[in-house]
């Protein structure tokens, strides 16, 4: 059984569902990689294909334009229901997840959007955004109108992490979350270096 099928099958088996998406190395060439991402995705898909707890992804956080990112994404949710014809994808947006064209909508069902919401870099930057009269969430136009899952949030990404400044931005967000009855996960950064996770 490899790391992978230990880590679907725990996850089952404790009622949590498993995100499958690739990421890019920063080894190898990035393009020779988005060629090979909708096969990888379609040996994932056949794999798994009869387990109810795993969402597809397409490609954590692509730095290309929108137009080039539904023509990739296009290929790739092919590719998944080519195997799994009801299976959850999640479409991430372009500019680290922050930005989603709905005027140019992929044409498949059980499509979730995927949004990453970390505002500022620092602290600094942070605070000129907590002294707005109102926030504006990236997802503020989509609710009710698409299925949303916020998957990483927090005040800052670079510098400032668990300061008072991030813990009342993920507030705000969770707030609105609840408000609006949307999904979210909980991404964890820890400067210590020890990680989280099931498998070392």
């Amino acid at each position: 059984m490899t790391k992978l099928d230990f880590v679907i099958e725990w996850a089952e088996k404790n009622y949590i569902y498993v995100y499958l998406t690739p990421r890019a190395s920063d080894y190898r060439d990035l393009s020779d990689q988005l060629k090979q991402f909708p096969s990888m995705m379609n040996q994932l898909t056949k794999r798994y294909s009869q387990k109810n707890n795993i969402l597809y992804g397409f490609f954590t956080e692509p730095n290309i334009t929108w137009g080039e990112w539904y023509k990739l994404a296009n290929s790739i949710a092919k590719e998944i229901i080519k195997e799994k014809p009801n299976a959850l994808m999640l479409m991430t947006g372009i500019d680290h997840s922050r930005y989603i064209d709905f005027n140019n909508n992929l044409p498949y069902r059980n499509l979730i959007y995927d949004y990453h919401d970390c505002p500022a870099a620092g602290i600094d930057s942070l605070e000129m955004v907590l002294k707005k009269d109102k926030l504006n969430f990236l997802w503020d136009n989509a609710v009710e109108k698409h299925p949303i899952l916020v998957s990483e949030f927090g005040g800052v990404w670079e510098s400032g992490f668990s300061s008072q400044e991030d813990l009342t931005y993920i507030q705000k967000v969770l707030d609105n979350i609840n408000k609006n009855n949307l999904n979210y996960t909980a991404y964890t950064i820890d400067e210590d270096n020890g990680g989280l996770g099931l498998i070392d």
